[in-house]
């Protein structure tokens, strides 16, 4: 670049030089010419004397076009500088929630009419869903993680090969989706053997260690997820006891924690 021409005003720079937000945006505006002024417009024509005199930074709320001049008495007006800013509507992140059922087949749903009406017709269909490993504990360890078995650690329902223990707490599903500012929950039953056996990452007796990525943490301490009465339940590390009464059937204490969970999540 060359030498700039002393008789001209240096043009201003506008930063950030436009771009997309979603709320809002400041901008600067700065030259290089000592004692020079810049008046700027917002409506995208050329500034003049007469225009809006910078003397701060300013806040845009809509999209804008940004022009700016430098004027200092005595020497030539600057170039106009431009920039344009958009406003971008933040698109809208969907709603998670996942409900397993076990030992489920496809027939059994045509009699289903609420699952349906009320989840299926509302929620996403997958006509291509193909289970790579139809094993209990080896399949749920996929959707928690999107992985094979291979790479998740859980080849069986029980050690040696599968299990809660076997199960690698890194690159999980809830984690990645509380990183990015999902409200997370886990209510019912975990991965087989959650209870009896100690995964390498926890120092805390079997049952008491919590999965990471968890707002909330609401899981069955049991072998094959216990009874409807008489069961331990791990809430957020703390244990739980429920008897035989009938506000303890297992069933209703699940569902009310969900309902909970929801509709505390309501205005999120």
């Amino acid at each position: 670049t060359g030498t700039p021409d002393p008789t001209i005003v240096s043009t201003p720079t506008i930063s950030p030089n436009g771009g997309t937000f979603t709320t809002s945006q400041s901008v600067t505006l700065t030259l290089s010419t000592t004692g020079a002024t810049i008046h700027y417009t917002l409506n995208g024509t050329d500034p003049d004397t007469t225009s809006t005199l910078y003397t701060a930074p300013f806040t845009l709320t809509e999209t804008t076009t940004v022009k700016a001049r430098g004027y200092k008495t005595g020497l030539t007006p600057s170039g106009v500088a431009s920039a344009v800013f958009t406003k971008t509507t933040a698109a809208a992140r969907p709603n998670i929630v996942l409900i397993t059922t076990d030992d489920q087949d496809y027939a059994s749903l045509s009699k289903m009419t609420h699952i349906h009406t009320l989840i299926k017709n509302l929620g996403v269909n997958f006509t291509n869903h193909i289970v790579n490993f139809s094993v209990c504990c080896p399949s749920r360890a996929t959707w928690r993680t999107g992985q094979h078995s291979t790479n998740h650690g859980v080849e069986n329902n029980l050690l040696p090969d599968g299990g809660h223990a076997r199960f690698r707490n890194t690159n999980i599903l809830p984690l990645a989706l509380k990183n990015n500012g999902y409200k997370t929950a886990h209510i019912g039953k975990w991965l087989n053997s959650y209870g009896t056996d100690v995964p390498p990452w926890s120092s805390l007796p079997a049952g008491q260690e919590v999965p990471a990525g968890w707002d909330l943490w609401f899981s069955k301490v049991s072998e094959h997820g216990g009874g409807y009465f008489n069961y331990t339940i791990n809430e957020n590390g703390t244990l739980r006891t429920f008897g035989s009464a009938a506000v303890d059937y297992s069933t209703d204490v699940m569902t009310q924690r969900a309902l909970a969970f929801l509709d505390a999540q309501a205005a999120s």
